[in-house]
C-alpha cells in the first residue's frame, strides 16, 4: 500500500499484518509494524447503551451496558490498490493508494446475526509514513435485525468497536499526552477522556476526602487534562486514533493489546487510526507531528528574559513586590497577573471573576505599570483567561456583562431546553456558562471581541493563561443556529483545540503573544504557543505532586506537547478540616527550592504561581529575601540556556521535538535507560536528575555511555559514566552537560558557567528557615 507499507492478510491463521517494505527507509523490512493476535478475533463489536455523565465538577464517568458482543471475524472480500508496470515507479510512489477488507462480526453461538465491516487501508504520499486504517462496523439495523433478535432487548446500535493487536509482555508503552503518574503505561488500562485532573490522584488521604466532599474530584492515577490517544512502543511501534470519540487502551493482556472506541448507540460506529513508521522516538515523534502539527518557537522575551512571577492583589500589592525583586536581583520577562479581571470569594476560596475585562478598581494606574516594567526591566505584563464566563455579575454592575451578551447572542452552549448550560467549579456557588466554540460565529466573537480586543489591544497583555477546556457535558446542545447539531461525544475530547484555536486565531501576526494552555488534544499544539502541567498538589510524590510534573513533561513531548512548563512550587494548597480531619498541605521553602532547580532545566519558560490558597506560611518565589535571591538565581540560570533553548526550538518547529525528554530519545537501545523516571533531558546535550524527596542532599543518576565525556554542573569535573549517587545540595541540583557542547553553544556554556559560579560561591545564603 505505497511504497513504504505491505499489508499481510493469512487467511488460514486468520492474521492481519502491516510491515515496512523491502528497501524503504526509516524501520528495517523485518520491523512488524503492527500484527493482529493469532486464535482470536481481532475485531470485535457490541451492541448496548453508553454514556458518560459529569459526576463533579469537570470530573466523568463513563457507563455501559453490552446486550451482544462478536467474537467471530470472517473476511469476505478483498479491494486491491490499483498496480503500476515497473516503469512507472515514480508515479506509484505519488499516488494514493487504498486497499479495503471486507466481511461480517458475528458471535458464534449466533451466526446469522452479522453485523457488517470494513477496514481500509489509506496510504497518501503527502504523508509517506503514516498509514491511516479507516474501521467502520454497521448495527444491526443495517444487518436485518439479526443481533436484536439474538438478544432480549438489544438495540439495533453499535456502541464499542475494539481493534486488537499483538504486543510482547516486555514491551514498554509511552505517551498517552501527560501522564502524571506512569511512565511505561504496559499493564494498565488507559482511557482518552479530558477531564480534570484531580487532587491527589491516590495520595491519601486527601484522595478520598476530596472525593467524599466533591464526587470525583480527587482523581486518580490516568485523569488527566490532555488525554491523547497515541502511543510509541519500546520497540518503536507507534498507533494513534484520529477519531476523538471516547476510547480506552488495554495493555493488560500479556501477549496483544486492544483499542475500543466507544458512543452512544449508532447506525454505524466508524472511527480512523494510523499506523506510524519510525525506528527511534526522534523519527517517530517526527513523523506523527508531521500530521498533527507542531509548535513554534517561543519569543525570546518569554524563555530567555528570567521569571515570569506569579502575583495578584492589586496595583499596591504588585508594586511592592516588584520593588521587592528587583532588591533581591530577580530578572523579570514578564508579571502573570491571574486576578486582572477581579475576584469574588466562596467556599472554595478566593476566586479569578470570570468576566474578562480590566477591573480599574483594582488595578489603578494600569498602563503606569507596564510603563515602569518596560522601562525598568524591559519586562511585560501576562493575564488569564478560559472558555467560561461567569453569570454572577449582579444586574446593575457597571461593566461589561459577557455572559449576558453571549447568551443574548447565542453564544452559550445549551441544555436539552435551549438555555444556557449552566455548571460549577470548585463550589456550588461559582457558576457559569461555556462559550460554544463549535459555533464559528461564537469563536470569532470570543476571539476578536474578548480575547483580541480586552485583553491584547484594551490590556496591553503579551499572553496568558488559557485555563480550562475540560468541561463540556455530553448531553450540551451545541453547534450554530440553523445548522445540524454537533454531536458532544465527538466535541468534548477535541474541545481544547478548539480553544486553542480560538487563541491562535486571537494572536493570528502577533508571534510575541503567548498563551499557555492546561487541556490538550490530538491537534492542539498545532495551534498552541505553550503548555503547562496544571494544577499540581504542593508535595513532593509522583500522584499529585512534584515528581508528576516531570512524569506529564516527558510523556506530552512524545505527542507534539514540545514547550511545557509548570507551576514552580506547585499550586494546590489546602488548609481546612474535612468531615472533621484537619488537612494542610502546605508549599515548604525546600519544595519551592527544589522545583525552581528543576524547572530552571527542564520548563520552556520560568515562571512562579502564588498558589490556590496564599497564606502567611506558604514559601513563595518572594516571600523572603532567602527565597527571592534562589529564586532570582535559577531564574538567570533558565536564561543562560536561551541560545541552546532555541535551538531546540527551531527543532519543534522543523521536525516537532520536544525541548525536555526522556533519554530514550538519545540512547534507544540502553535497556537501563529505557524505563528510568527520575532524570530527564534538555535536548541532547543535558541531563537532570531533580530532588524528587524531602531532606535529601544526594541524588542517584545513571549516566548512559556516551563517545563525548559527562560534566558535573556547576564545577564542570568529568564524571565517569553509569550508575552514580552524587551530592546535591540546595543551590547545586544534578546536572550533567555533555563535553562537546562548549563548542556547540559557546554562548550558552559561557553563561552556565557564569551562573554555576555564582552559586558555588553563593549557596549558603540558600538555607530555607526554619519555619517554612
Amino acid at each position: 500500500v505505497g511504497p513504504n507499507f505491505a499489508v499481510a492478510w493469512d487467511a488460514k491463521q486468520q492474521q492481519l499484518k502491516v510491515l515496512p517494505c523491502a528497501g524503504s527507509s526509516s524501520s528495517p523490512e523485518s520491523h512488524v509494524l503492527f500484527s493482529t493476535p493469532l486464535g482470536t478475533a481481532f475485531l470485535s463489536a457490541a451492541l448496548g447503551s453508553f454514556e458518560i455523565e459529569e459526576v463533579g465538577y469537570g470530573s466523568f464517568k463513563a457507563t455501559e451496558r453490552k446486550s451482544f458482543q462478536t467474537d467471530r471475524v470472517n473476511i469476505t472480500s478483498v479491494t486491491l490498490p490499483r498496480t503500476f508496470p515497473a516503469e512507472e515507479a515514480e508515479a506509484a510512489a505519488q499516488s494514493p493508494a487504498n486497499l479495503t477488507l471486507s466481511g461480517c462480526l458475528y458471535k458464534h453461538r449466533s451466526p446469522s446475526a452479522q453485523l457488517p465491516f470494513s477496514l481500509t487501508f489509506s496510504w497518501d504520499p503527502s504523508l509517506p509514513f503514516h498509514l491511516p486504517l479507516h474501521v467502520s462496523v454497521a448495527g444491526a439495523a443495517d444487518s436485518a435485525h439479526g443481533a436484536g433478535a439474538a438478544e432480549e432487548d438489544a438495540p439495533a446500535g453499535v456502541s464499542h468497536v475494539s481493534l486488537a493487536w499483538e504486543a510482547e509482555e516486555s514491551e514498554g508503552y509511552y505517551g498517552f499526552g501527560e501522564q502524571y503518574s506512569t511512565w511505561n503505561l504496559r499493564g494498565r488500562k488507559v482511557p482518552i477522556l479530558t477531564e480534570e485532573q484531580g487532587v491527589g490522584r491516590g495520595l491519601e488521604p486527601i484522595t478520598a476526602l476530596a472525593d467524599l466532599s466533591i464526587r470525583g474530584s480527587g482523581g486518580n492515577w490516568h485523569t488527566t487534562y490532555t488525554a491523547i490517544p497515541h502511543f510509541i512502543t519500546s520497540s518503536f511501534r507507534s498507533l494513534y486514533l484520529k477519531t476523538p470519540l471516547y476510547s480506552v487502551f488495554d495493555l493488560t493482556p500479556k501477549t496483544h493489546a486492544s483499542l475500543t472506541v466507544s458512543r452512544e448507540a449508532s447506525r454505524k460506529l466508524s472511527f480512523e487510526l494510523g499506523i506510524l513508521r519510525g525506528s527511534s522516538f526522534l523519527e517517530i515523534v517526527g513523523n506523527y507531528t508531521e500530521r498533527f502539527g507542531r509548535m513554534r518557537a517561543l519569543p525570546r522575551w518569554a524563555s530567555c528574559g528570567g521569571a515570569v512571577i506569579g502575583l495578584e492583589g492589586g496595583t499596591d500589592v504588585v508594586s511592592d513586590s516588584v520593588k521587592f525583586a528587583r532588591e533581591n536581583g530577580v530578572p523579570i520577562a514578564a508579571l502573570w497577573l491571574q486576578d486582572w479581571s477581579g475576584s469574588i470569594i466562596d467556599s472554595f476560596g478566593k476566586r479569578v471573576l470570570w468576566n474578562w475585562e480590566l477591573d480599574t478598581e483594582l488595578y489603578h494606574g494600569w498602563d503606569s505599570l507596564l510603563e515602569d516594567l518596560q522601562t525598568h526591566d524591559d519586562a511585560r505584563i501576562m493575564t488569564y483567561v478560559n472558555p467560561y464566563l461567569t453569570n454572577l455579575l449582579p444586574e446593575n454592575t457597571t461593566r461589561r456583562n459577557l455572559f449576558a451578551e453571549a447568551a443574548s447572542r447565542g453564544y452559550l452552549v445549551k441544555n436539552s431546553t435551549g438555555q444556557p448550560y449552566i455548571q460549577h467549579c470548585g463550589a456550588k456557588t461559582f457558576t457559569f456558562g461555556t462559550v460554544d466554540l463549535s459555533n464559528p460565529q461564537a469563536k470569532e466573537w470570543y476571539a476578536k471581541e474578548v480575547i483580541l480586543g480586552n485583553m491584547i489591544e484594551g490590556s496591553n497583555a503579551s499572553g496568558w493563561m488559557a485555563d480550562f477546556g475540560e468541561y463540556v457535558p455530553f448531553d450540551a446542545v451545541m453547534g450554530a443556529a440553523g445548522e445540524p447539531a454537533v454531536d458532544p461525544y465527538l466535541i468534548h475530547n477535541q474541545f481544547p483545540d478548539l480553544w486553542a484555536q480560538a487563541n491562535a486565531h486571537a494572536t493570528l501576526g502577533r508571534d510575541d503573544v503567548v498563551p499557555f494552555h492546561r487541556s490538550a488534544s490530538s491537534y492542539s499544539p498545532k495551534h498552541a504557543r505553550l503548555f503547562w502541567n496544571g494544577d499540581q498538589l504542593v508535595t513532593w510524590d509522583h500522584y499529585d505532586g512534584l515528581h508528576s510534573a516531570l512524569y506529564a513533561t516527558m510523556s506530552g513531548g512524545l505527542s507534539g506537547m514540545a514547550l511545557i512548563h509548570s507551576d514552580i512550587g506547585g499550586y494546590t494548597m489546602i488548609d481546612k478540616s474535612l468531615f472533621g480531619i484537619n488537612i494542610t498541605y502546605a508549599r515548604s521553602c525546600e519544595l519551592l527550592f527544589r522545583w525552581a532547580e528543576m524547572s530552571a532545566f527542564t520548563d520552556a519558560i520560568y515562571r512562579s504561581h502564588p498558589g490556590s490558597g496564599p497564606g502567611p506560611t506558604e514559601a513563595q518565589a518572594l516571600s523572603s529575601n532567602i527565597s527571592a535571591r534562589h529564586f532570582g538565581a535559577f531564574a538567570r540560570v533558565h536564561a543562560s540556556l536561551c541560545d541552546y533553548r532555541h535551538a531546540l526550538m527551531q527543532e519543534t518547529e522543523s521536525r516537532g521535538l520536544p525541548i525536555t525528554r526522556h533519554p530514550m530519545f538519545h540512547y534507544p537501545h540502553d535497556e537501563q535507560i529505557r524505563d528510568l523516571v527520575s532524570q530527564v533531558m534538555l535536548g541532547p546535550d543535558i541531563l537532570i536528575a531533580p530532588v524528587l524527596t524531602p531532606k535529601t542532599s544526594s541524588v542517584h543518576v545513571y549516566l548512559p555511555e556516551d563517545p563525548e565525556t559527562w560534566l558535573r554542573w556547576p564545577s564542570m569535573e568529568q564524571s565517569h559514566s553509569g550508575h552514580l549517587v552524587v551530592e546535591a545540595t540546595i543551590g547545586e541540583p544534578a546536572v550533567f552537560v555533555r563535553g562537546g557542547f562548549q563548542s556547540r553553544f559557546p554562548s550558552s556554556w559561557k553563561a552556565l558557567q557564569r551562573e554555576g559560579q555564582f552559586l558555588m560561591k553563593n549557596k549558603a545564603q540558600f538555607l530555607c528557615p526554619a519555619r517554612v
